[in-house]
């Protein structure tokens, strides 16, 4: 049962690994130790909150847009004119950087779904655990 929670565990510890890191540098206390757990706590759950509002999608349309029109100057104007005739869609790169070029929405949902993080909520429950115990903890201590 716990080889699935893996990645919680993992956070758990990087968490304590980095306030033990900054603890190092200003002197161990409870009273510092709880602040600094709650900080970096709180700094980690903005990073997984936000990486799990992207991958819900919240910015696939301005991604792909930009995507799309990342090739032009002010949407109309190419940046660079090319001899390039695009007639196979399946290996369109851009010169410039080699990314590929999705041409329809659907592709682009596709791939990005295929990049998305799949242990985002296993990482967003380690935060909130340590939020919640540095609140029981403060309360206790203060």
């Amino acid at each position: 049962m716990l080889k699935q929670y893996h990645v919680f565990f993992k956070s758990i510890l990087w968490i304590l690994g980095v306030t033990f890191l900054f603890l190092l540098r200003q002197g161990f206390s409870t009273l510092h130790f709880i602040n600094t757990l709650f900080l970096v706590s709180i700094f980690f759950f903005c990073i997984y909150a936000f990486k799990w509002v992207v991958d819900r999608g919240a910015f696939y349309t301005f991604e792909y847009s930009w995507q799309k029109t990342k090739r032009y100057v002010l949407f109309f104007l190419p940046k660079y004119w090319t001899a390039k005739d695009v007639k196979d869609k399946q290996n369109d790169y851009d010169e410039a950087t080699g990314e590929k070029i999705f041409h329809s929405f659907e592709e682009f949902y596709e791939y990005k779904q295929s990049k998305r993080w799949l242990d985002i909520n296993q990482l967003l429950a380690s935060t909130l655990i340590l939020l919640a115990l540095t609140f029981a903890l403060s309360f206790t201590i203060i």
